[in-house]
C-alpha cells in the first residue's frame, strides 16, 4: 500500500489538520499538485498556524504559476518563508529551488544549485 493510499484512508477516518497536511505531502509526491493545494487549504482551515502546510501550499502554487491564488496569501509570505529557513534541516525540506521574498509584494524562485 502506497503512502498516498495510507494517508487517504487515514483522512477518511480522521480528517485532522495533521493528517490532512500529511495527505497533502503524499499528493504532492505523486504530482497531484492541485489536489495537494486543496488539502493543505483544508488543513489550514483547522490549524491556520501550521507553517509547514503554509509553506507547502505556497511552494506548489508557485510551482504551478497560480499567481492569482498566491496573491491572497501575501499576508503569510514572510512568516512562511522565515519558517522554511529556520526548519529546513530539521524537517528535511530541501527543494531544488528556493522561494525568496524580495519585498512584501514580490516573490522570486531561484535554484539552490
Amino acid at each position: 500500500q502506497s503512502a498516498f493510499e495510507t494517508f487517504k484512508k487515514l483522512v477518511d477516518v480522521n480528517p485532522s489538520s495533521v493528517n490532512l497536511a500529511d495527505f497533502g505531502d503524499a499528493q504532492g509526491d505523486v504530482l497531484k499538485f492541485d489536489e495537494a493545494v486543496e488539502t493543505y487549504t483544508k488543513s489550514l482551515e483547522l490549524n491556520p498556524k501550521d507553517a509547514s502546510a503554509q509553506y507547502s501550499r505556497l511552494h506548489y502554487l508557485l510551482h504551478m504559476c497560480k499567481w492569482d491564488s498566491m496573491e491572497s496569501l501575501k499576508p503569510h509570505w514572510r512568516e512562511t518563508l522565515e519558517w522554511e529557513l529556520q526548519n529546513e534541516r530539521e524537517c528535511q525540506m530541501t527543494p531544488i529551488e528556493a522561494i525568496v521574498l524580495l519585498d512584501e509584494q514580490t516573490l522570486l524562485r531561484v535554484s539552490r544549485n
